[in-house]
């Protein structure tokens, strides 16, 4: 078994890999780049040396090479869920959907029905096609990124345990079990394109990061 030093020195030595869409056309509504460090993604500019790290690094770093997230629970394609983490460069107790935004590096959010990013936990906002509706919400059971429901014999849909499997792991490991789901179209708002860019992260319980999963999805039956 790895000792948490080599963990990190591994995972902090590993080429950054641009993290590719399967996507033609579609452009990340990020500021900087998304690279793939070993099995996690980051951003580019984001942990370039011990000394930027912030503290326990390795805690998240270990728990996030270690979860398998398989496909996005819902949408049209089978696309793989990654785990994901990047820094907050603002000390806070807790992150609001605003600053939850500025950790991601959304270069915009345009939504017309989410009107305060100053709260702490914002209801889903509803399906709204054809509007401006870019997501920001804590409630799992309208996140599309991990399953919540399945079909009973009888047909009739039954919800899963958020607190259970890995997302009850996650949840387990952000302050106050609050995990935040994001969805971002392009950031060109003229060529939306057909696909959005899906997060779910929260506040590392470890240190001032978000941790968490990243995946991209089409829009057909999410937003479109």
């Amino acid at each position: 078994m790895k000792c948490e030093q080599s963990i990190l020195e591994d995972w902090l030595a590993a080429p950054q890999v641009p993290y590719e869409f399967d996507a033609e056309g579609f452009r990340p509504p990020t500021r900087f780049p998304l690279v793939r460090r070993d099995r996690i993604i980051t951003f580019a500019d984001h942990f370039r040396s011990p000394a930027t790290c912030g503290s326990n690094l390795v805690h998240d770093i270990d728990l996030l090479q270690n979860l398998d997230f398989g496909i996005c629970g819902y949408g049209a394609c089978d696309i793989p869920v990654r785990p994901f983490v990047c820094l907050v460069h603002d000390n806070h107790c807790q992150l609001n959907a605003g600053q939850i935004l500025d950790a991601l590096n959304a270069s915009c959010f345009r939504s017309e029905h989410i009107s305060c990013l100053e709260r702490f936990e914002i209801p889903y906002p509803g399906y709204q096609p054809l509007t401006q509706n870019d997501e920001i919400h804590t409630r799992f059971p309208e996140q599309y990124i991990f399953p919540h429901d399945y079909e009973r014999e009888d047909g009739e849909r039954e919800p899963l345990d958020e607190n259970a499997g890995l997302h009850g792991t996650l949840k387990q490991s952000v302050v106050d079990g609050r995990l935040w789901y994001v969805l971002l179209h392009t950031a060109d708002a003229e060529q939306a394109g057909d696909f959005v860019l899906l997060f779910a992260v929260g506040q590392s319980l470890r240190g001032n990061r978000l941790i968490g999963t990243i995946t991209y999805q089409a829009c057909h039956n999410l937003c479109d």
